[in-house]
């Protein structure tokens, strides 16, 4: 009998300490005693509550394929905890192809009813228990919590002692809470003129600019007055005295009372899958922003383009989008980067071998010599400013060059490094990749406009438009530490024309078919006469869609007797057998054809 052995632990410590190989030493064991032939070892590190796992994958292949007679695991419960519908679907694959599950001392065969009913439990069990320690985990958290113990990422206003559990102020930050206090509640500044200022003194612990949402979560903390909370389902916890506080308890409720005030404390309702994702100009280099234009009905469409301030600038493109034109081809691209990685490689690249590695390195070189040159340059300014050769504001403006240079080089050596080091390490590839994208599985269809603007957002901190090209390319940082770009080539207008008519064409389909449904079996004729569409237009949206449902067929025609038939049987089940003059009186019939259509019965 040939075997396919499946070994799986839910996390790399598992693997790591010993599960992984005495799996494998325990299965390889029991096969070779009960003389299987092994033809191949599969194994993942996962959770057994997807059903989409690389080592499972490969191993439903190999039983499509005919290759297995059976499947050896250490208990059903390593080869899935699976939802009931992708249960079904396991079960199927395996059905299907005759291929039985089997156990040390157990061998369950799907076909048999008793022996797949015992299995199901076994699934159920399986389910039961993984929800059972995602409950357990949450208590802890939730004790945690309640005895005044931090986890997870800390403000950068605190250090945090693992060893010590000790929370402690980090001078380096710490002064940033007191300071927007102040322009807030003093100098009666909005969000984002406190985040301009902040930006004009101080980057943020991931070197970023701030933004008016950072600033408006650091009024609304309450860590900074000293209080731990975590919110849970149906729960949120709240611990005095945890954090050392850097605002008394009286300004943060001064602060929330103008935040109410001023309106600032509700985030907007008009979401955009966009409006999250800082897209820059590539012909400018100035921010483009999502703006709303003209409504029609529930609908409104949405542009890519300047704000006001930028219109005049030196931007030849001054682009213009409508965001419909980024929507289809973006939700194409990720169904195509899940769907397989031949597909996938329309985007980014999956494998990468020694010539691509010598690149990299080329490049690694490269920017460390004009990193070199450039720091060269700058500290060469101020001989320039003592000769007389530039003036004091010439030497600022080349001096603020310089540095913006700089830091654009060192993000790229930074992300070029990583990327070497991932490669090396053969931790960049496409399983590694899609991993970072998995959330976004059917993100169209189960997620509404908020949740799609943070998840995108999240996914895809920073876009470049290159008007040129008329490309978005996205930016996703990567395991923390490399930038992946994704390139969306833009629709056309007429692509976006086409769409909408032909989402007109359904729409006035819809409508007909449920005229339909209300006035079930009537002739095409009488259709016409109550539909606000002529004949022409309905055998057109026919054509499109398929055949309407509960419209009378066409006179002469096999579909037509094939009616009048059904309703001849339908009659004589409720009324018993009639004569025909009594069917052919009460359907509305011929003698002759209610006589034509029984001799068929």
């Amino acid at each position: 009998m040939r075997v396919a052995i499946y070994i799986r632990v839910s996390t790399k410590l598992q693997e790591d300490r010993y599960s992984l190989s005495s799996q494998k030493l325990e299965l390889t064991r029991y096969a070779l005693e009960q003389k299987w032939t092994i033809v191949d070892i599969f194994k993942d590190v996962d959770s057994g509550g997807k059903l989409h796992k690389v080592g499972l994958e490969a191993l439903l292949d190999c039983v499509d394929e005919g290759k297995v007679d059976v499947v050896l695991c250490v208990d059903q419960d390593r080869l899935s905890r699976l939802d009931t519908i992708e249960w079904e679907y396991l079960k199927q694959a395996l059905r299907e192809n005759n291929v039985k599950i089997a156990e040390p001392g157990n061998v369950t065969d799907l076909s048999n009813e008793d022996d797949e009913f015992i299995s199901d439990i076994k699934n159920l069990i399986a389910k039961r228990e993984k929800r059972s320690i995602v409950r357990r985990m949450m208590r802890g958290l939730r004790q945690y919590t309640r005895e005044g113990k931090v986890w997870g990422k800390q403000p950068d206003e605190y250090h945090y002692d693992v060893n010590t559990k000790e929370l402690t102020i980090n001078e380096e930050y710490a002064w940033i809470i007191p300071r927007i206090d102040q322009l807030y509640l003093e100098e009666q500044m909005g969000l984002h003129r406190i985040a301009e200022y902040l930006n004009s003194v101080v980057k943020t612990s991931s070197n970023r600019k701030w933004t008016a949402v950072q600033v408006r979560n650091k009024l609304i903390n309450p860590c900074y007055h000293g209080i731990l909370r975590r919110e849970f389902p149906n729960e949120t916890i709240e611990v005095e005295g945890v954090y050392p506080p850097l605002r008394t308890k009286e300004t943060f409720e001064r602060i929330q009372a103008t935040l109410q005030k001023r309106h600032m404390v509700y985030p907007s309702s008009d979401f955009h899958f966009l409006r999250n994702i800082s897209i820059k100009c590539a012909d400018c280099n100035h921010i483009l922003s999502v703006r709303k234009g003209s409504t029609h009905g529930d609908s409104s469409k949405y542009y890519l383009k300047h704000a006001v301030e930028y219109v005049n600038n030196k931007c030849s493109a001054n682009p213009s989008i409508n965001t419909d034109r980024i929507k289809r081809p973006l939700i194409a691209a990720l169904q195509d980067i899940l769907k397989s990685e031949e597909t996938a490689q329309k985007y980014f690249q999956t494998e990468y071998n020694e010539e691509d590695v010598h690149l990299i390195e080329k490049e690694v070189k490269h920017l460390k010599k004009k990193l070199l040159d450039t720091n060269s340059k700058l500290d060469n300014l101020l001989d320039l400013y003592l000769d007389g050769t530039w003036s004091k504001e010439k030497l600022d403006e080349r001096k603020l060059s310089f540095e913006q240079e700089i830091k654009g080089l060192q993000e790229q050596l930074k992300n070029r490094e990583n990327k070497l080091k991932l490669i090396r390490e053969q931790r960049l590839n496409y399983n590694t990749v899609i991993q970072y994208f998995v959330i976004i599985k059917d993100m169209d269809r189960l997620l509404d406009e908020g949740d799609k603007q943070r998840l995108l957002g999240a996914l895809f901190p920073t876009a470049t438009y290159r008007p040129q090209t008329n490309e978005l390319i996205l930016h996703a940082i990567v395991n923390g530490k490399i930038t992946l770009d994704i390139t969306i080539a833009i629709d056309d207008k007429d692509v976006i024309y086409e769409e909408r008519l032909v989402e007109t064409y359904r729409k006035r389909y819809n409508e007909t078919q449920q005229l339909l449904s209300e006035n079930k079996w009537i002739t095409f004729k009488e259709l016409t006469r109550i539909s606000p569409y002529n004949a022409k237009t309905l055998r057109k949206d026919e054509q499109l869609f398929g055949p309407y449902q509960y419209l009378m067929p066409a006179k002469g025609s096999k579909e037509l007797a094939e009616y009048k038939r059904q309703r001849i049987v339908e009659y004589i089940d409720l009324n018993g057998k009639k004569s025909i003059t009594r069917i052919a009186k009460d359907l509305g019939y011929s003698r002759k054809t209610v006589s034509e259509l029984l001799n068929m019965l």
